[in-house]
């Protein structure tokens, strides 16, 4: 099964967005959000809508799975 992590998800947005040279201010006016915005998802206290991560997706050139850091966990239903 797979599971998104909106800590994970936020951790590589900002890892993708640093390779692409962009700070946080530039993130936010690239998606037309507030510095507030970007620096909630930053403390974990936000994370991006659905939009915003299709937005991003194509922005920084990566697949879904990439971008919100999907992960393969095992878990046993029959407990």
């Amino acid at each position: 099964m797979r599971i998104y992590s909106a800590k994970l998800t936020c951790d590589r947005i900002f890892e993708l967005s640093k390779e692409k040279g962009w700070t946080d201010s530039k993130l936010a006016s690239i998606l037309n959000l507030t510095p507030q915005a970007i620096s909630k998802w930053r403390r974990g206290a936000g994370s991006p809508s659905i939009e915003m991560l299709t937005m991003l997706q194509e922005l920084v050139e990566v697949n879904m799975d990439d971008l919100v850091g999907r992960q393969e966990v095992d878990i046993d239903f029959n407990l």
